[in-house]
């Protein structure tokens, strides 16, 4: 079977290609989906807007001849799966679990101490400031509108370019319980990742829903994402799940999702978008690595922002 960064290294070498045929809208690595059930084989899972009879214009590729790691092609071939993609990506960005109000209302997805030292609560940038902009210093209020801190860092999210992270970081200046995800009864104790297994249930919660996903995939090209009627980004990089128990909803925005492991939590990313029963979620250590960064702080300096389980 082929590994993922084979494939990831062919997906990379054909992108334009299958950009540019008609119909398609994105593109992901990905269990192959066989009459609704979902198989062991990893494919190239290639959505489109829609089904159509197949022409030499639209026509996709059944397979691809995998690429090596010296950028040349091997003998072995990696297979592609044509799904319908999912209605328009939608930010989640109304009350939810451990509400918040910023520029508009969404989740803490978990509080938690740095390395450093400080308090943080984790969320989307979406949900503290508006798109094309920072809110460096800006009063973040819970449902009561009592202040429960100011936002410290965030990754600006940019409608001229392509982004890759949703994420922003609150100083809290109230008590919290850390590491701590509503409606579990165990802290998260460590940092998970996406395997592309078929048999990992993943979850997050919050006041009133339990979500529970399956089927993660990697996002490799670049999907846009409406936050409002006049706003929308384009993001890439990030992981596709389809939510088995639960409906994605505004409210769910800056959730972290997590799966056990020995009846462990272990947080592996920060739910940002969904669609018709799918979610967009961003990697755990890419929101933290980005939340580190120089460009994420007012000051322009990085910051050790990891949790200190």
């Amino acid at each position: 079977m082929a590994t993922i960064p084979e494939i990831r290294r062919t997906v990379k070498a054909h992108r334009e290609r299958l950009l540019r045929i008609p119909n398609v809208k994105f593109v992901t690595i990905g269990r192959k989906s066989v009459s609704g059930l979902i198989a062991e084989e990893l494919v190239i899972r290639v959505y489109v807007s829609q089904k159509i009879d197949v022409t030499d214009a639209n026509r996709i590729p059944r397979r691809f001849r995998l690429i090596g790691s010296d950028g040349k092609t091997q003998s072995g071939f990696v297979n592609t799966d044509v799904e319908v993609a999912p209605t328009r990506f939608k930010a989640l960005s109304l009350a939810g679990g451990d509400s918040i109000r910023g520029r508009t209302k969404g989740s803490v997805g978990l509080v938690y101490r740095s390395v450093s030292g400080i308090e943080y609560a984790l969320t989307n940038s979406h949900v503290v400031s508006p798109i094309d902009g920072t809110a460096f210093g800006a009063s973040i209020q819970d449902s009561n509108s009592d202040k429960i801190g100011i936002v410290h860092r965030m990754t600006k999210i940019r409608s001229d370019r392509i982004n890759t992270v949703d994420a922003g970081i609150i100083e809290v200046q109230v008590s919290a319980e850390r590491n701590v995800i509503k409606n579990v009864p165990l802290r998260v104790a460590g940092y998970g990742t996406f395997e592309l297994q078929r048999d990992r249930s993943y979850y997050y919660m919050t006041d009133n829903d339990s979500i529970r996903c399956r089927y993660p995939e990697r996002v490799e090209t670049e999907v846009a994402i409406s936050f409002s009627p006049s706003k929308s980004a384009y993001f890439t990089n990030f992981v596709k799940l389809i939510a088995e128990k639960g409906k994605p909803k505004r409210s769910h925005s800056g959730s972290v999702l997590f799966y056990l492991f020995n009846n462990t939590p272990l947080v592996c990313g920060v739910v940002f978008a969904g669609s018709d029963g799918v979610l967009g979620v961003i990697p755990i250590k890419a929101a933290l690595s980005a939340l580190a960064s120089s460009a994420a702080g007012s000051t322009g300096t990085t910051e050790d922002v990891r949790i200190a389980f």
